[in-house]
């Protein structure tokens, strides 16, 4: 058996490749609205796939056309004579919410694929009331929608695909215990896409993993409910003039944003679709510069960051600050960071590096053990300023990947509740070792300069000045090194 056109050539191999791929959308006439859709739907080296949006986003339509491939067979059986059958389940707090991406294959299958040559299902039975929705297609392959009501029911058989509908309004246990074992010896892939639901911590921690890419298996996605082509643009206006774009409900239920940690600090700056970029391999002669902050039994962090120059093949402006690196580590003496921060930047254009200006004998000590640095702007209220207004107009970015704890520590970093008492404005609750190092980083580009009054020749503020500029000159050549 043979599918006509896509998935298998005339020798029964995998004919999977994007262009395959995307082809085949066209096909079924499947339209998207965001290029986060097209990011998830062709990876396939990632297993797991976090789909946090919104309601009415597509997000369910664009899962069924994920697991799609891998009905239609991703590998070939021995003979070459058709696909190898796959199993795909599609697991919801209930079968009515199961049966969204059920229903969604069922049309592929059942109304579509036959228009293109596909052979028809040999039995489908679409029964969410009585607990019956199952399809087994004329290869072999089979699709089964379930309810989590009744864990145990999820025991037993491997699955080769598996869609977590609504994942968020489920226990944690479902997955850990229940459906994560049926993925392991197949080495399937899951999906879960789901709106964010304050309760869903389990789902969170995920999220964030593959949002900082430090788990190679996993992989985060979030576009807005205008992703849906079909999405009214005036609705999205008229909702975004009438909450806010600060607001929690238009975070959550219009942009797909997690909002049960309200108050954070970048909450509404800071958007993964465009502070997030892939990597890339950064030119050389692009300078670099580093933020530090200090710590001991805290972490000590140091990022480094690109000073991107106009490039429509990166897609940079000039000036841009992209973080491309981080160092987060905790109970090391100075002179083993200073040696880890020498090799990780051998070889590169450091411009300058910029440190915690409390910190006066640990400035010191890194200039002795070969990493010049000078002393930061500590003004929080302006330094946070300037990194909102950064992340806002995409002035500064993430290399995916490249930061898993910067993007942790954004995600917690919040204004503490009590923050409205006088003198309390800029206390904040969470982690934020790489927020200050970031801070730093930020607050030594140049800014817009204001008119000083000048200094009379000759007066004691004048040669305070000259003295000032003469310790300066000391420090600076070593800067470029």
């Amino acid at each position: 058996m043979r599918l006509k056109g896509y998935g298998l050539d005339s020798t029964g191999l995998p004919l999977w490749t994007p262009q395959a791929q995307l082809a085949l959308y066209d096909a079924l006439g499947y339209k998207r609205g965001h290029p986060e859709q097209d990011r998830f739907l062709l990876d396939w080296e990632r297993r797991l796939h976090v789909v946090i949006c919104p309601r009415r986003s597509s997000k369910s339509y664009t899962a069924a056309k994920k697991a799609l491939p891998i009905v239609l067979g991703r590998e070939a059986l021995p003979d070459g004579s058709g696909p190898k059958p796959t199993r795909t389940w599609i697991v919801g707090p209930t079968y009515e919410l199961a049966e969204k991406e059920f229903r969604y294959l069922w049309d592929d299958l059942m109304r579509v694929g036959p228009k293109l040559g596909w052979p028809k299902p040999v039995l489908a039975r679409d029964s969410k009331k009585g607990g019956d929705l199952f399809i087994l297609t004329a290869w072999g392959s089979t699709i089964v929608g379930k309810s989590a009501d009744k864990p145990q029911s999820l025991l037993g058989e491997e699955v080769d695909c598996l869609i977590m509908s609504e994942a968020a309004t489920m226990p944690a246990d479902v997955w850990f215990r229940y459906l994560e074992p049926t993925l392991s010896t197949t080495q399937g892939y899951a999906i879960f896409p789901t709106t964010p639901d304050a309760g869903a911590l389990w789902l969170h921690e995920l999220w964030l993993k593959g949002l900082g890419g430090d788990e190679p298996s996993i992989a985060s996605y979030t576009w807005p409910v205008t992703g849906n082509p079909i999405y009214p643009v005036k609705e999205f206006d008229e909702k975004r003039r009438f909450y806010g774009e600060a607001h929690p409900v238009f975070q959550e239920q219009y942009l797909g944003r997690w909002t049960f940690y309200s108050g954070t600090v970048y909450g509404h700056d800071f958007d993964p679709a465009r502070n997030i970029r892939e990597p890339f391999l950064i030119p050389p002669e692009w300078r670099r510069i580093r933020g530090i902050d200090f710590g001991y039994r805290d972490p000590f962090v140091c990022l480094w960051f690109a000073v991107a120059e106009d490039s429509l093949e990166h897609k940079t402006q000039k000036g841009e600050l992209i973080l491309y690196r981080e160092y987060y580590q905790q109970g090391r003496a100075m002179a083993e960071h200073a040696e880890i921060l020498r090799g990780l930047s051998k070889d590169e254009r450091i411009l300058y590096t910029v440190a915690d200006s409390s910190e006066a004998q640990s400035i010191a000590d890194l200039r002795r053990l070969g990493v010049p640095a000078f002393e930061s702007n500590r003004d929080r209220r302006a330094g946070r300023l300037l990194v909102g207004d950064a992340f806002r107009t995409g002035r500064l970015t993430l290399v995916r990947g490249a930061c898993p704890n910067t993007i942790r520590e954004l995600s917690f970093y919040r204004w503490d509740k009590d923050r409205d008492k006088e003198g309390a404005k800029e206390l904040t609750v969470g982690d934020d070792h790489a927020m200050d190092a970031m801070r730093y980083a930020v607050m030594s580009r140049p800014q817009p300069r204001t008119l000083l009054a000048r200094t009379p020749k000759g007066s004691f503020a004048y040669e305070m000045q000259i003295q000032k500029m003469e310790r300066e000159r000391a420090v600076w050549p070593t800067m470029a090194r």
